[in-house]
């Protein structure tokens, strides 16, 4: 019973992924970070609902997760 719960827990939080969404792998919106993180994180949030959003490479990258 427990196992099948664990089973059923790990595909429903598969299938709530984003299709084409890595964890790991970060987003390039190909807009470049000039107004700043917050707007990053906004454009992250508009196009692909993801709260992450990163400019250490001068770009707005975006992330499912948070990243460490």
């Amino acid at each position: 019973m427990l196992g099948r719960t664990v089973l059923l827990l790990v595909v429903v939080m598969l299938a709530v992924n984003l299709p084409g969404v890595s964890m790991h792998r970060p987003i390039d919106t190909g807009e470049p970070c000039t107004y700043g993180i917050y707007a990053c994180r906004r454009t992250c949030f508009i196009k692909y609902r993801l709260y992450q959003g990163d400019c250490s490479t001068g770009r707005c990258q975006c992330f499912a997760y948070l990243r460490y």
